[in-house]
């Protein structure tokens, strides 16, 4: 797709978030960020923070999807680090901006999108119905941070949890699935 495709469609999406927590009484911002610039996410961090003076929420659940998204032996080592820089480090950076202050307010919430591909193998290559090794190793970082953060912050009201959107029924992408969120599966953040 074309970045107006993509500007349009999300547009569309934020307009409708927009209007759906506004109409609940809450406030709202969003800012526009390149993942993998790390500038840039800490400065989006720190524009969260100076607007609503608090952090209550973060959702890593962003991911690269550019050059380097296909097959390995065709992905230089840049285009590889891409995916890390952001779907492990970009997460990195907001929490690191972000957790401290969910500490100090005794209260916030950290979910990090994971995804099937963390705990099981494509029916194919990432350019015949498979995924791109990039995204699948830059997933599987970013799918131990709740796990670790957990025993972090846990006692101090800041609950860090994964997620995998597309997980569905019970256990419907392994028994992994069950284990990290129960009672959820198939819950959108």
């Amino acid at each position: 797709r074309t970045r107006a495709e993509w500007e349009g469609r999300l547009s569309g999406r934020l307009e409708t978030v927009t209007k759906g927590i506004e109409g609940a009484g809450a406030r709202w911002s969003s800012w526009a960020m390149d993942l993998t610039d790390h500038g840039a996410v800490a400065a989006t961090a720190d524009a969260t923070l100076d607007a609503f003076g608090r952090g209550d929420l973060l959702c890593n659940i962003g991911i690269y999807q550019g050059p380097g998204s296909g097959l390995f032996r065709e992905t230089s080592v840049d285009e590889f680090r891409k995916h890390f820089d952001a779907d492990v480090l970009a997460p990195a950076i907001l929490l690191q901006k972000l957790l401290p202050v969910m500490l100090e307010q005794e209260g916030g919430v950290v979910v990090n999108m994971s995804s099937f591909v963390v705990f099981n193998d494509p029916p194919g290559t990432a350019d015949a119905n498979g995924w791109a090794v990039g995204y699948a190793a830059a997933k599987a970082g970013i799918d131990r941070f709740a796990g670790a953060l957990s025993p972090e912050c846990g006692e101090r009201g800041t609950h860090a949890d994964t997620r995998d959107a597309g997980a569905g029924a019970a256990g419907a992408h392994g028994p992994h699935t069950a284990d990290r969120a129960p009672g959820l599966q198939g819950a959108a953040t």
